[in-house]
């Protein structure tokens, strides 16, 4: 069931202010929308939170325009992401304390998924597999052989011979989301999406990382409605006009248009914002649900703007997992956390996932985790998974490593620091269509172009100076790789 597109849906950029006074200058932004919407209402204001005030946009537009890095290095990519065969490319935030000095020196070993370790309780089901899952196996049809790629069709045949080992033909060893996932697929889709699965296992050694990333994240929003004191939106130097935005509909399209070309299969909605500040997402879902190469469409919020209405229209769209953010069960620490955010509305957003997923028949289809970091380090794990768990298919944490401010991290010898393998496998999109390897460099000084004045493809290939720096054990030439606590 799809989600006509809402013909009296605002458009709106979000602006901040600090200490009172506004950010940004106001111009007036025309946005690409559905070829139906002509005349727009006055939007509702919209909330972007800053110290302890509640900012309010105006009616008009806000257009936050960036002056570009005059100094970007070109950059690339490699390094070895573990052998895992769930993949989650959770934003890794965490808390640089004030105090601290002596911070210990990187170990030399390979990264787990693009230097992220997320440890996630995973739900033990019995479930037997669909029969398009033993046909993707059995009656391999022209069609599917053409969908994939030759490194997707090469991984697939190397996951299949470890499939037909196993029971079941192997359903039991994917993870939750990757089941959930395969059941929303068309049958000649399956080979590619398991070959893109098993490929994260190969790391820096992947048959087609000089060709595309693994996934791309799509940030619609820069700004955020909460300011978290372990992220980077508590960095006053990147919550100023230079980096701060909404994506135009247009690049958003055109982007999306460029994955699809590229057979990127996955993409995220999310990077150092969040993407419910958005006003046209689910016309960009829709979008994405057009395209036939791109098989996991992933949205990461806050669930401050996750209200029953917004998450109906949500679950309507074509996305297939949906991840929140939270650090904590209990209301005290959460709200200590997440500065902004009201633990009662949280709990009454979330509440309503299961509720609202089973009325739109996508319980099989719709994959939701809970998603946390470590930040409290007494925290009880298993309370936490059993209390998220009610409202979501699994729970997840990241350990928590330094991430703000990078740019004033201590210097490390550099033969201690391990290549990172996030030039490798991602490729992020900010909103005014600047790239950049990671969102640890949240300033974008390793970007290695723009969407617009190049390609998409083209700044994927504008990286591999650096992939070869991390290959070479060069990774100290480029700041802040230099001093990223990232291993």
């Amino acid at each position: 069931m799809k989600r006509a597109p809402d013909k009296n849906k605002p458009i709106l950029q979000e602006s901040l202010t600090t200490g009172g006074q506004s950010l940004f200058a106001e111009e007036k932004v025309i946005s690409m929308k559905s070829a139906v919407e002509k005349n727009k209402p006055k939007l509702q204001d919209q909330d972007i939170y800053e110290g302890e005030e509640s900012l309010l946009t105006e009616e008009k537009v806000i257009s936050m325009k960036r002056t570009p890095d005059k100094n970007q290095s070109l950059l690339n990519e490699s390094l070895k992401t573990g052998g895992q065969s769930l993949f989650t490319e959770e934003k890794v935030i965490s808390v640089k304390p004030a105090v601290e000095k002596n911070k210990p020196k990187l170990q030399d070993k390979p990264l787990k998924t693009g230097g992220k370790s997320l440890t996630i309780n995973s739900k033990v089901t019995n479930d037997k597999h669909p029969l398009k899952f033993e046909n993707a196996f059995k009656f391999i049809s022209e069609k599917a052989r053409n969908y994939c790629d030759e490194a997707e069709w090469f991984y697939f045949l190397e996951a299949k011979k470890q499939f037909l080992s196993n029971d079941n033909f192997g359903w039991q060893t994917l993870s939750l989301q990757e089941k959930k996932i395969i059941h929303g697929l068309e049958e000649y889709k399956i080979p590619a999406y398991l070959g893109y699965r098993f490929s994260f296992q190969a790391g820096i050694n992947r048959k087609d990382y000089r060709k595309k990333p693994i996934f791309a994240l799509l940030e619609v929003s820069s700004a955020c409605n909460l300011k978290c004191p372990f992220c980077f939106q508590s960095d006053p130097s990147f919550t100023t006009k230079e980096f701060m935005g909404i994506i135009d509909t247009k690049l958003a399209f055109d982007v999306i248009d460029q994955i699809d070309d590229m057979k990127i299969r996955g993409i995220t909605i999310a990077s150092r914002g969040e993407p419910l500040l958005y006003n046209d997402l689910e016309i960009l879902l829709d979008h994405i649900g057009t395209k036939e190469n791109i098989i996991e469409i992933k949205i990461n919020t806050n669930a401050k703007r996750l209200t029953e209405s917004r998450l109906r229209r949500l679950i309507n769209t074509p996305l297939n997992i949906l991840v929140v953010s939270t650090d904590h069960y209990e209301k005290e620490q959460y709200e200590k956390y997440r500065h902004g955010g009201n633990y009662e509305n949280f709990v009454t957003h979330i509440s309503k996932i299961n509720q609202i997923r089973s009325e739109y028949n996508r319980k099989n289809n719709l994959y939701t985790r809970a998603s946390g970091v470590m930040v409290d380090k007494d925290m009880d794990k298993s309370k936490f998974n059993d209390f998220y768990q009610q409202y979501f298919d699994e729970s997840a944490s990241v350990t928590l490593t330094a991430m703000w401010d990078t740019y004033s991290n201590n210097l490390e010898d550099s033969v201690d620091l391990s290549p990172c393998g996030m030039p490798f496998e991602k490729l992020y999109i900010w909103h005014d269509g600047t790239t950049n390897p990671c969102d640890v460099d949240y300033k974008s000084l390793l970007s290695p172009g723009k969407v617009g004045p190049l390609s998409l493809k083209e700044c994927w290939e504008n990286m591999q100076n650096l992939r070869d720096s991390m290959l070479s054990n060069k990774r100290h030439l480029h700041k802040p790789c230099d001093r990223c606590y990232v291993n």
